[in-house]
């Protein structure tokens, strides 16, 4: 079997695909066709950008539908029943494919498989697979979904900010681009510091196996280039004897793994030990090795467009 990798929906395609298809449907499906409700423009990119970062379409459709029923609702509510009554079906109708009798006449069914019929106690219940009709909502009825009000419908904001930074982050602050398991990308802040102690790596933030090593590799190369860094002034002078370093990615309850982190932390660790601030505005991302060369790494396409969306141009 083979697996075929597809990119995911940009913000603009998935924008577009819900103005044409997805609020179209879950409108009708509503039963407000007909009705004047509207979503505008602005509040989907709010959905896509604080709500709906995946790379599919899947969770926008059952946001939107989400808001077609509660705008719906809000009408029944306001207006009351009588002004829209419900169209009562016809329970002959209903039930006449039902109550045909068997054409063997050797085997009977059970009562309780017939869709009209009732156990001891319970109400009779009439289905029938007719589709519904359009609500007759009065022409005086306008109902317009903003960002304004667009947490009333679907409630606080799943992302809370675009960037982790809102002022110039300290020395040893560097931020990558990961590929996220969903599809989609992430930026990545990385934050080094250190401390007292004896030369150790300590490192959180739910951090992978592979993200470890590529840490300890970055750390290497710091130490091994500390003289022409300008960490050291001598060869027989030692690095960090007794300091320790400490790493945090910051999410920790999120999943991190992959070697493309390896240029952030190596810049997060020449950036701490030379007191020298990294611009928030640059991200990046690849995989780095023993001896400074860095390598190649996927889902490009992810990465910069999560770079794209907290405006950072520089990568």
């Amino acid at each position: 079997m083979e697996v075929l990798e597809v990119s995911g929906y940009v913000s603009e395609e998935k924008a577009v695909i819900a103005d044409k298809y997805l609020a179209p449907q879950a409108k009708d499906a509503s039963g407000l066709k007909n009705a004047d409700v509207t979503l505008d423009a602005e509040a989907i990119d709010v959905l896509i950008k604080y709500y709906c970062r995946e790379s599919g379409v899947r969770n926008l459709k059952k946001h939107i539908e989400k808001i077609y029923r509660k705008a719906a609702l809000k009408i029944v509510q306001d207006l009351g029943e009588d002004a829209l009554p419900e169209e009562v079906a016809n329970a002959k109708q209903a039930t006449a494919s039902t109550e045909e009798p068997s054409s063997s006449p050797s085997v009977t069914e059970p009562e309780s498989t017939t869709i009209s019929s009732t156990q001891e106690g319970e109400e009779s219940k009439t289905v029938t697979t007719e589709p519904r009709k359009a609500l007759d909502v009065p022409e005086t009825v306008h109902v317009k979904i903003t960002t304004e009000n667009l947490k009333d419908y679907v409630g606080p904001p799943v992302y809370h900010r675009d960037r982790f930074y809102v002022v110039p982050p300290p020395a040893g602050v560097s931020t990558g681009l990961g590929y996220l398991g969903n599809g989609s990308g992430a930026v990545m802040p990385i934050e080094a510091t250190s401390m007292p102690g004896k030369g150790g790596l300590q490192l959180t933030g739910k951090l992978g196996e592979v993200i470890r090593e590529s840490a300890q590799i970055a750390l290497s190369w710091t130490k091994s280039h500390a003289i022409e860094l300008g960490i050291t002034s001598s060869a027989t002078e030692q690095v960090l004897s007794e300091r320790d370093i400490h790493v945090h990615m910051p999410e920790g309850s999120i999943g991190k793994e992959g070697p493309s982190a390896g240029t952030a932390l190596l810049t997060a660790f020449v950036s701490l030990l030379t007191k020298a601030k990294v611009s928030p505005e640059i991200a990046m991302t690849g995989e780095i090795t023993l001896v400074g060369q860095v390598l190649p790494v996927g889902g490009l396409k992810e990465k910069i467009l999560a770079a794209h969306h907290i405006c950072i141009s520089t990568f």
